[in-house]
């Protein structure tokens, strides 16, 4: 669902340009009685362009807060993904702990790196598999607490390697759609900002030249507010959109 504030924004735009083009010859009349009729062909020129550029800029924050909002769904489905990669993980990971636990011992274990509780979060199961990855190839290995057993560190170095490469993707995914969804949110804040400057010079402009004509109940109603940035006073007040 569209963001509120930008739902706010997109209906007080409507309202604001549907009001200068359908009182458009209201304005650019009270105009030309006050500094004669050469004036009212400028005025309909000035009304229709700030109409079109607010409508414009209204346009380009709608489809800017859409962009964002599908950058997040792709992040959903990343983390959705992440977490059965993590799961997965995690279920390795204390799988061959306990399996190697039975064969070498306690100690041994906790030498590799293994102490504590297994963590579940990402980052820190990769850490400590890490370091497990890394100790078996470096600590001496006691003998194996299983009678005829060969421990061979370098081969539960690669099983446990492979549990740590499916994890550092799941993270580095979730990481990079983080950084896109950062991206894409500046991208609508900047169209939030271009879409306020527009709105408040556009509805202070109409506004202004519908209280010239003398309609003061028009003029109301396309009147900015001074409490939320690109709607009009009306939608400010009214309940939030929905869609």
């Amino acid at each position: 669902m569209a963001s509120k504030s930008t739902l706010r924004r997109q209906k007080s735009a409507g309202k604001v340009v549907a009001s200068g083009r359908t009182h458009k010859g209201l304005m650019s009349g009270a105009m030309g009685v006050i500094f004669g009729e050469e004036i009212i062909k400028p005025v309909d020129t000035v009304v229709d362009m700030t109409a079109n550029h607010l409508e414009a800029k209204a346009d380009a924050m709608v489809k800017a807060d859409d962009a964002h909002l599908e950058e997040l769904r792709d992040d959903t489905t990343a983390r959705d993904g992440r977490d059965e990669d993590v799961d997965a993980a995690h279920d390795e990971v204390v799988t061959s702990r306990a399996q190697l636990t039975t064969i070498m011992g306690d100690k041994y274990v906790a030498r590799l790196g293994f102490k504590g509780d297994t963590p579940e979060d990402p980052l820190e199961l990769a850490r400590v598999a890490g370091a497990v990855v890394a100790n078996l190839t470096k600590i001496p290995a006691p003998e194996p607490l299983l009678e005829d057993y060969t421990f061979n560190p370098a081969k539960w170095a690669a099983k446990i390697s492979k549990t740590l490469g499916m994890l550092e993707g799941a993270v580095a995914e979730v990481n990079k759609e983080v950084r896109e969804a950062e991206a894409t949110l500046s991208v609508k804040n900047e169209a939030i900002k271009d879409y306020d400057q527009a709105f408040s010079v556009t509805a202070n402009l109409f506004s202004a030249l519908l209280n010239a004509a003398g309609k003061k109940d028009l003029a109301k109603k396309v009147r900015p507010s001074t409490r939320r940035a690109g709607q009009t006073v009306e939608d400010a007040a009214a309940p939030d959109p929905t869609i």
